[in-house]
């Protein structure tokens, strides 16, 4: 698995951004998932400055795609994704 994100702030709690996922195996099975997300900083920062610990929450929406070599050629699918979750982010 491979994958990345980037977060813009709109507000001091808020951010949107993108993700990409790449995901290898086994044998010829490929997937690729393209989101654009909304993060919610649970706690927001102290003093203009971030917290060294923040709780968030992520929702999002957009592409996946999976690939993979049969016999008889490749079979290549995308439909909607989307995501939703929470995570801990530490400095």
């Amino acid at each position: 698995l491979f994958g990345a994100g980037a977060r813009v702030y709109v507000s001091r709690r808020v951010s949107i951004g993108p993700e990409v996922q790449y995901m290898v195996g086994p044998g010829s099975d490929r997937d690729l998932i393209l989101t654009g997300n909304v993060i919610f900083d649970v706690l927001g920062p102290t003093a203009a400055k971030p917290r060294r610990t923040t709780p968030y929450l992520v929702a999002g929406g957009g592409l996946f795609r999976h690939t993979q070599r049969f016999f008889s050629g490749t079979s290549t699918s995308t439909e909607g994704a989307f995501t939703v979750g929470a995570g801990v982010r530490t400095w």
